[in-house]
């Protein structure tokens, strides 16, 4: 419903232009025991010899090892099998080609990890996983078919989706699922009485069926009865229920293919909620749309919108989700946001009063991913640790005190996960082993135990292909002879599985970007004056790695050598800084996992400018009178007193600032970008501060654009400032 991963490696990354999904040959299933081989009944059967494992030792989780053995019986080894701890019994194969002999050596494998899960996430009643091999199996509810495996049976195990062979990301929504294949394309199956599977149908479909039109789609997020899917152009199209608006598209018709999203271009993340969508922007701006009575759309109102409104206050988020009528974003410095509804305590912020504005969740200072579920939200944590808050009738928090909370609460034995994901009344996080534990409600079998009993604490899903978890193993193996006489299968030697090596570097899900600071002074009124900027980054270690455990900044000005930067701590992911405004300047972060496998991110080169309001560029309408002072950029600026009063100017670049005076005697200005109004900036504050940067405008890329300030005229203070314009190109 709201999964937030930041930079998953398997799965294709917004904006990091990452390589689809590398799909890995699954191993082969170890063959069921013949009907025909009489079940070993007896103590006294052929002599076993303790089974050879190579390698031996400890091993790497994934590293398949040969297991080899050797029986003898004067009646003839019938048959050899083997397992691991107390699991099944399986077959091995004789090396001659068939048994029978009085002496026969056998041969299987274990702990291949070609197949095991790389990513999850969990829906209302059911959960799905997707596989490194590109399959994808499902398990929990299927009523409508959302387990994908052409039946409407429940499934308390993994089953596994019918011909999905090519997966790059799954997303599972109340009762239906989709799954983002490495063409780009999209597949859905499940409910459809609204359309969210896309087939241009409203009939429920228990496999797989092609989304309409959709051909370079990068994610996929699925609602309760909506989809959406961001494409490579930075749009995104939705299909299914849209009685809120949840679609976009600016009407209130639903649609059984996709439609577009009006006034969406610059998107790099999409999370479908409940009957709502957001979507996360190149600029780390949030919109929304859709279903807002409880204030999930972040915009100050309560007002439903079938257009995208602005989520308020948010300016440096780095993913978002939509959870079933409560939206929350993980910003920039690694804490977290969240509005809408808080009957359970699902904004995290201490109390119960649900806000149509982000408010800040308590204690969450490392958070590296979050996720929106039904009435709760959880966060993984740098260290690789979970916590949630929220509801919690049904123990979905993880903690075992089935007691709501409205401040984030740790997950109980949960301390090497890469990714979580928050369902209806359920949560799931999968491990760096690709393990995948959940908890929560399972009257379904959503938990995937093989049980239909809920947990307040975590439990394995059984049933997963995948190598043996970390840890001690026994591996055994028994033989019958052609009587029926077996042995007593304490042939046995051990396997150490180890944590798999991190040879992977992390993976920057925002590379070194730079913002003009608002509410700081340029650092001189000279014409070289430095320009306040906040250079900010994020990334992750990857689902096999150990850890993100350092950031590295570097500067360069014009061309030449870099230099250190030095950071408040080392995962500090943004710096309030100052740029030259003459020449270049150029950025750069290297990020650092705990075994020192590093990734440099991209480069960020900036040329500052600082354009005074004595420019022929500035252009002026109605009276404006200038005003000299030592103080001010270039030791003047223009004011005016008489209400719409403006100034224009017109500008290439990628972001740019409006520098204004302020002061006991100043009045508001409007600031439009474009012809559209972006802001209404206060120039009052009790003292004076001269050559502040008021307001800021990031693009996504370098454009031509007109900037105009019009004077409010204030009561009792209408006097304006104008001093002077800084673009960055």
């Amino acid at each position: 419903m709201g999964l937030l991963v930041l930079a998953a490696r398997r799965a294709i990354v917004v904006l990091a232009a990452a390589s689809l999904i590398a799909s890995t040959a699954a191993a082969a299933p170890a063959p069921a025991r013949l009907a025909t081989v009489p079940a070993p009944a007896a103590t006294v059967g052929p002599d076993v010899t303790t089974p050879l494992l190579s390698p031996s030792g400890s091993v790497a989780r994934g590293t398949a090892v040969a297991v080899t053995a050797t029986a003898a019986s004067i009646d003839g080894v019938a048959g050899m099998e083997m397992r691991v701890d107390d699991g099944p019994w399986t077959l091995m194969t004789a090396s001659d080609g068939a048994f029978g002999g009085t002496s026969e050596d056998a041969a299987a494998g274990v702990n291949d990890d070609g197949a095991a899960a790389t990513a999850m996430s969990a829906g209302d009643g059911h959960t799905c996983a997707l596989l490194a091999d590109g399959g994808v199996r499902c398990w929990g509810r299927n009523d409508h078919g959302q387990l994908g495996d052409g039946t409407l049976a429940d499934s308390s195990t993994p089953v596994a989706v019918s011909g999905i062979t090519t997966a790059a990301a799954v997303g599972t929504g109340w009762a239906h699922t989709c799954a983002l294949l490495a063409d780009h394309t999209v597949r859905c199956w499940g409910a459809n009485d609204s359309g969210q599977l896309g087939d241009g149908t409203a009939a429920d479909g228990s496999t797989p069926v092609a989304v309409s039109g959709i051909a370079t789609a990068v994610a996929v997020s699925v609602g309760i009865g909506h989809t959406c899917a961001l494409l490579a152009d930075h749009t995104v199209r939705c299909w299914g229920d849209n009685w809120a608006g949840q679609l976009g598209d600016g009407t209130l018709t639903g649609s059984s293919t996709p439609v577009a999203v009006s006034g969406i271009a610059t998107a790099v993340a999409v999370g479908a909620g409940g009957y709502h969508t957001c979507a996360l922007l190149a600029d780390h701006t949030v919109r929304c749309w859709g279903r807002n009575g409880a204030g999930q759309l972040g915009d100050g109102a309560l007002a439903d919108s079938s257009a995208p409104v602005a989520v308020g206050g948010i300016t440096t988020a780095a993913a978002v989700g939509a959870g079933f009528a409560h939206s929350c974003a993980l910003l920039t410095d690694h804490t977290v946001r969240c509005w809408g509804r808080n009957s359970s305590g699902q904004l995290g912020d201490g109390t119960l009063f649900g806000s149509s504005t982000p408010v800040a969740v308590g204690g969450i200072a490392t958070a590296v991913a979050v996720s929106a579920g039904g009435g709760h939200t959880c966060a993984l944590l740098a260290d690789h640790a979970v916590r949630c808050w929220g509801a919690d009738d049904s123990g979905q928090l993880g903690d075992g005190a089935l007691a709501d909370s409205s401040t984030p609460v740790a997950v109980g034995g949960i301390a090497t996960a890469v990714a979580v994901s928050a369902g209806g009344g359920h949560t799931c996080a999968l491990l760096a082993d690709h393990a995948v534990r959940c908890w929560g409600v399972n009257d379904s079998g959503q938990l995937g135990d093989g049980t239909l009993t809920g947990s307040s604490a975590p439990v394995a899903v059984i049933g997963l292909p995948g190598g043996l978890e970390v840890g001690a193993h026994a591996v055994c193996v028994r033989a019958w002879d052609a009587l029926g006489g077996a042995s007593d299968g304490t042939a046995c030697a051990a396997l150490d599985v180890a944590p798999p090596p991190d040879t992977t570097a992390p993976v920057f899900s925002k590379v070194a970007a730079v913002t003009l600071r608002t509410g700081a002074p340029l650092s001189s009124a000279s014409a070289s004056s430095g320009v306040p900027a906040t250079v900010s980054w994020l990334a992750s270690d990857e689902a096999l790695g150990s850890g993100l455990h350092h950031y590295t900044l570097e500067r360069q000005f014009n061309g030449g050598a870099w230099t250190a930067v030095a950071l408040a701590t080392p995962l500090t992911a943004s710096l309030a800084t100052t740029m030259p405004s003459s020449g270049t300047v150029a950025y750069r972060v290297t990020a650092y996992d705990a075994a020192g496998n590093s990734a440099v991110s991209a480069t960020a080169t900036l040329t500052p400018r600082i354009t005074q309001q004595a420019s022929t560029l500035v252009k002026w309408a109605g009276a404006w009178t200038l005003y000299k002072a030592a103080s001010l950029s270039g030791g003047s600026d223009k004011y005016a007193k008489a209400k719409g009063a403006y100034a224009t100017y017109v500008f290439t670049g990628r972001s740019i600032g409006v520098v204004a005076m302020k002061g006991t005697g100043r009045g508001s200005v409007k600031v439009y970008l474009d012809g559209v109004l972006k802001a209404t900036v206060s120039l009052y504050r009790a003292s004076s501060q001269y050559r502040v940067v008021v307001w800021q405008q990031a693009f996504a890329t370098s454009g031509k654009h007109t900037v105009k300030l019009v004077v409010v005229g204030t009561a009792g203070r209408p006097r304006v400032d104008v001093d002077a314009f800084v673009v960055v190109k």
